[in-house]
């Protein structure tokens, strides 16, 4: 059976470097290409049939993610992922719902990073993206008691059952920050499974994503999307060439 890769993205938009400090803006046409990479060469899958095991033979299979909930997937990458008719999920910290990022600290020339409003994640819901949670406070959930962890979890998923009357399935860590504490009050909390980020999987709460960056050569993307990077990414040979890689990245972001 072939592997999925889940491949995570935040905001869209064309927001300079100088303006993105945090990376979290992938420009409009960088996207269009992924996808239609991902149409070329790949199979998009929701991310259900990842955690239910339903991989289809053939291309490599691709489940695409968002974090944060900013308005812009909305605007943004909606129109373009019903184009393909490619399914998403859209992971948000309640507590910040019609809010922004409060969690990161941005000079007053930074590009807006507003987050959906309780009708826009309706909307998006409506047009087939899947909402999921990203926390509620958006916190370092693996530096927590189970404890904390389990109450920030049931109030992420009590208020996106209220909001769109069903219950949430996943929950994303944020900043991939994950222990055995807190997969285990996540799945107290009656979540199906939870991802991380860059890490390898630790089982059905500790699932592996790999994050997608504005700099990534389309090289580099479709190694991504192969459902191999990782393994390789962390072992020893790959964490070598990957820094070597990463500076290399880094210096081609300042020039895009």
């Amino acid at each position: 059976m072939n592997k999925a890769t889940v491949i995570t993205y935040h905001g869209l938009g064309d927001c300079l470097p100088a303006r993105d400090p945090y990376r979290m803006f992938m420009p409009i046409a960088r996207f269009e290409a992924h996808l239609d990479f991902l149409a070329r060469r790949r199979t998009v899958v929701p991310l259900d049939a990842v955690v239910d095991g339903r991989i289809p033979s053939g291309r490599p299979a691709v489940a695409i993610t968002f974090d944060d909930g900013y308005r812009s997937v909305l605007e943004e990458a909606v129109p373009r992922l019903r184009r393909h008719g490619f399914p998403a999920t859209c992971f948000v910290p309640t507590k910040w719902i019609g809010e922004r990022n409060v969690w990161d600290t941005f000079d007053d020339d930074a590009c807006a990073l507003p987050i959906m409003s309780d009708d826009e994640l309706v909307d998006i819901r409506r047009a087939g993206v899947e909402v999921g949670s990203h926390g509620h406070a958006h916190c370092h959930l693996g530096e927590l008691g189970e404890d904390e962890v389990h109450a920030d979890a049931v109030a992420s998923m009590d208020r996106l059952t209220e909001l769109l009357g069903a219950r949430p399935r996943y929950l994303a860590y944020p900043y991939g920050s994950q222990s055995e504490p807190a997969r285990r009050a996540v799945a107290r909390a009656g979540f199906e499974a939870a991802f991380s980020i860059g890490q390898r999987a630790e089982g059905p709460f500790g699932r592996e994503r790999v994050t997608i960056r504005r700099a990534d050569p389309l090289g580099l993307y479709a190694f991504k999307t192969t459902g191999r990077f990782l393994t390789w990414r962390n072992s020893r040979g790959g964490a070598l060439a990957f820094s070597v890689m990463r500076a290399a990245v880094h210096k081609r972001r300042n020039r895009t």
